[in-house]
Parts: structure tokens; sequence; C-alpha cells
């Protein structure tokens, strides 16, 4: 989750946002629920001068599918063995319009996958070719790596995140998820 523009606002929205996803937490609500109570919640009750973004991944411990919905530009993949599965959504930040949806995804993850979520400034980031380090090269760095643990594999991401950027000053997210059985 994050929150952007200018001024206070910003950091108010962070606030109302935390808030409003833990009120749908506490009454089980799924991932679709939840960001769609938090965009309900910031619509009404934020002055609108700034976005937020927020992400939301469900992995049930039964090995059922991962349930994923995303508010604003984030990156979002699982990493198999064999190919890559983007899931990144592209929908618009909470805020900016009052009747889109977050519609949820599910998508099945086998034991040894991981679902990776990045922030868009990491794989927007521009090498001195001017390539960004997009999904697919968030992919085949962690292909590589796919038999470490998720904590290892944030810092394999990172490091070749660092290797490739230009500007390496600005502040990134990554969260990795890795199904053990």
């Amino acid at each position: 989750a994050g929150a952007y523009g200018e001024g206070i606002g910003p950091v108010m929205a962070l606030q109302m946002l935390r808030g409003a996803a833990k009120a749908a937490l506490l009454q089980n609500a799924g991932v679709e629920r939840l960001v769609g109570h938090t965009a309900d919640v910031l619509w009404t009750s934020t002055a609108g001068d700034c976005r937020a973004t927020l992400s939301a991944l469900h992995l049930p411990d039964d090995g059922e599918g991962v349930g994923y919905c995303s508010a604003g530009p984030h990156g979002a993949l699982i990493v198999r063995p064999d190919r890559p599965t983007v899931i990144s959504q592209g929908l618009p930040p909470l805020m900016s319009d009052p009747d889109v949806r977050y519609p949820t995804e599910s998508h099945a993850v086998q034991p040894g996958e991981a679902v990776v979520l990045v922030c868009d400034a990491l794989r927007k980031s521009l090498n001195e070719q001017g390539e960004q380090f997009s999904e697919s090269a968030i992919a085949a760095c962690l292909t590589e790596s796919l038999e470490h643990d998720a904590q290892r594999l944030v810092h394999t991401l990172f490091d070749r995140w660092r290797e490739h950027t230009t500007d390496p000053r600005q502040g990134v997210s990554i969260l990795i998820a890795k199904r053990r059985r």
C-alpha cells in the first residue's frame, strides 16, 4: 500500500487506507472486498488531492488458487520453473474514480513456485541502454534462483535491480511469497 500527492493529503490517506484495510480484514473480507471497501472509504472520506495504491494477496493453506486484487501500478507475477505468469492488473489507483471495480483473479500456485509483487518504480527503472526492468527481467532473475526461500529471492531480485538501474537511490518495494507445500 502507498499514497502519493502533494502536502499532508497522502499521509492522511495512507492512515485511512490502513484503517479501512484492517477493518475489512477483521470482518474476514476476501481480497476483492478488502480493496473495494478501502476504495469506497478513501473516495468518501478524503479531499481527493492524492492517489493511493493497494495490492491484496490471499494465499490459502489448502493449496487452492491464490487470490490477487490490486489498485494502482504494481507489478505481479507467478514465477515457475518453466514459464512465468504475469498477473498485474493495470487498474487505476484508489481515489481516481469512484466507479472503478477491482476484481479478484485466482491463479494456481504449485509447491516451489513464487508469487512476486513489486512496485512500479522497480519494474520501470531504466538501465544505461534505456531498457526497463520489466516482469520478464524479474522472472528471468528469479527463475534461475527458484530453489531458494522467499527471503533469499527478495535479496537476489534487489541486488539484480541495483545492478540494472542507473539511479539506485530510488526506493523500491518487493514482496515474495513462495509455496512450500
